[in-house]
């Protein structure tokens, strides 16, 4: 393989190499959260496709993309995070600081989506939380999808 020089690329340029589900897909998707259960050091999401991509598809053409997969386990710390800190509403910024994704197998069933969170460690620091989860997606069709993420309420 060649190594290529210094290319300089316009929004015109990589327009037709982009990916159209960063460019559309993803402003069409919406998904729900249907019950959290939280067990110690444990918790557990159900969530649901509201909407997929592409307009009109039907549900059996889905697959829940790495990006969704990242929302949904995130969406889970940062409940986890409220309620482990005795918080009734969000007020403050979440940001992730690290991720690492591994998709094993395809998640495909649009809706009952299993989010499962093992904390490895939380801890509180004046107002800042700061949380490391290890998530597994699946679904019912033997997807998996295995993440970790830190991250900071602050």
């Amino acid at each position: 393989m060649d190594i290529l020089q210094m290319i300089r690329l316009s929004a015109n340029d990589v327009d037709n190499i982009s990916s159209n589900y960063i460019k559309e897909g993803r402003l069409h998707e919406s998904w729900q959260i249907n019950e959290v259960i939280i067990e110690g050091e444990k918790a557990t999401m159900e969530a649901s496709m509201i909407r997929i991509y592409p307009p009109g598809a039907s549900k059996k053409d889905f697959h829940l993309s790495i990006y969704l997969a990242e929302e949904m386990a995130s969406q889970l710390m940062i409940i986890y995070g409220h309620i482990w800190a005795g918080l009734t509403e969000k007020k403050d910024e979440v940001w992730m600081v690290e991720s690492h994704t591994k998709s094993i197998r395809s998640v495909t069933r649009a809706e009952h989506i299993k989010v499962e969170m093992e904390l490895q460690a939380m801890r509180k620091r004046g107002n800042t939380i700061f949380g490391i989860g290890n998530y597994r997606i699946t679904d019912d069709q033997g997807g998996l999808i295995e993440l970790q993420q830190k991250g900071i309420l602050s």
